[in-house]
């Protein structure tokens, strides 16, 4: 009697190859925007001090120290604007590589449901021949008593 065999395993093995592969993506998309992020952030923090200075320079200050200081508060927010939109972008390919990764995983398990169904088959049909056999040896076991008592 031989083990259960399911002729779609390597169907199921591409599958799950798929799978992983869109796992390394979405992780490698996710490690972006988490860099952008900490990016964006330390850009957002840049611009608080640089406006606090401004302000502070406000009072008192001439007019080219405080001219000087808004341009730098303007470069920084252009700088964090870049990052904004490249971390929109990231966001967006984030939500794609998702739903592949969501599609993959679906065709993944509809394999292994296949092949969980197609054991289960094999499974009962083992049991089924096994009781047969049994049967089959019983009854033998009894014709033999019932011959040996005529």
């Amino acid at each position: 009697m031989g083990g259960f065999r399911f002729e779609l395993e390597a169907v199921l093995r591409q599958r799950e190859h798929a799978e992983r592969v869109e796992q390394v993506a979405m992780g490698t998309i996710d490690r972006e925007r988490l860099a952008l992020e900490a990016e964006l952030g330390a850009a957002q923090g840049e611009i608080e001090d640089e406006q606090a200075e401004l302000r502070r320079r406000l009072v008192g200050a001439r007019f080219a120290t405080v001219r000087d200081q808004a341009l730098a508060v303007g470069v920084i927010e252009r700088r964090a604007a870049g990052i904004a939109r490249r971390l929109a972008e990231t966001l967006e390919r984030l939500e794609k590589a998702r739903e592949r990764l969501v599609r993959a995983s679906a065709d993944r398990r509809a394999i292994e449901l296949l092949r969980e169904r197609r054991y289960e088959t094999w499974r009962r049909e083992q049991l089924r021949k096994e009781q047969r056999t049994l049967d089959d040896v019983v009854s033998g076991a009894s014709a033999r008593r019932a011959q040996e008592a005529a």
